[in-house]
């Protein structure tokens, strides 16, 4: 963003260097501004892997271009189960591109180890193409760092704009129960989506008390089907209705969403990708 800046660049850098001097080292060197004027319409894509202390579970890659904000989560073996676009209005993206021009400046200061501070988290990817090239990545181990600035100015423009996403971590109730007053009272049932002991997909608790065990690519449409309702979730409706569905997330964030199962409708596929699974 071209903009006026004080430069103080030079004092940071004494400051560092008598730090250095008195033998106490910062664990990163926090520069302010100072970093390249990213345009208007350069495109910045912040990438992180979905993992935990027992595997790796899929990717999620925001996109934010010059009036758009794009939000993909996908499986390992590539199996896409979210990806929406939305419009992003000019001071969200000034926000994202200030904190990625301050990312750039301080990530060229990193030493080899210095990207990789911490031991049990997976790097964050940050790509700026368009007036310039620039691939990167680094460990989010800092609070306080233009690393995590930035990851929060994304985190915080997705909630608004593209909302609750279903992950592969989740733990979902979901519930097809009939309508009062419905052609079928004994319709339905109860299931229990969680990730599998293995890592290596979901496990599907039925209403008849087994549990499936889902690798990744038979776990791929219940997630999607969530994920529809969920984006779709405005759009969801009709005066016919013989059944409706209840979605729960628990854990932090919880969620809980009911919505009419309506022919054609997101709610009607994911049921049916329930009762196939």
């Amino acid at each position: 963003m071209a903009s006026l800046r004080i430069i103080v660049r030079p004092l940071a850098l004494l400051g560092v260097g008598a730090l250095l001097l008195a033998g106490c080292v910062p664990p990163l060197p926090f520069l302010p501004h100072g970093g390249p004027d990213l345009r208007e319409d350069d495109t910045i894509e912040v990438h992180l892997p979905i993992s935990g202390m027992f595997g790796y579970f899929g990717d999620r890659t925001d996109t934010i271009g010059a009036d758009t904000f794009t939000t993909q989560v996908s499986l390992p073996e590539g199996l896409v189960i979210f990806e929406e676009s939305a419009p992003l209005a000019e001071a969200q993206r000034a926000r994202i591109e200030t904190a990625a021009e301050d990312y750039l400046a301080w990530e060229a200061t990193l030493s080899e180890q210095e990207h990789v501070p911490c031991t049990d988290i997976p790097s964050v990817g940050i790509r700026v193409t368009g007036s310039m090239e620039h691939g990167s990545r680094v460990q989010d181990c800092h609070g306080d760092s233009p690393l995590r600035a930035l990851t929060t100015s994304v985190a915080d423009a997705r909630e608004e704009l593209i909302g609750e996403i279903a992950l592969p971590t989740d733990d979902w109730i979901l519930e097809v129960a009939p309508v009062p007053g419905g052609p079928d009272p004994e319709a339905g049932g109860s299931y229990r989506l969680t990730l599998a002991a293995s890592r290596k997909g979901m496990d599907l608790l039925g209403p008849d008390g087994a549990v499936r065990s889902l690798d990744w690519e038979g776990s791929a449409p219940v997630l999607r089907g969530i994920n529809d309702v969920l984006i779709h979730e405005d759009e969801i409706g009709c005066s016919d209705a013989a059944a409706e569905l209840t979605m729960t997330r628990s854990g932090d964030p919880s969620l809980s969403r009911t919505v009419p199962i309506c022919p054609g409708q997101p709610p009607e596929a994911l049921a049916e990708a329930l009762a196939g699974a």
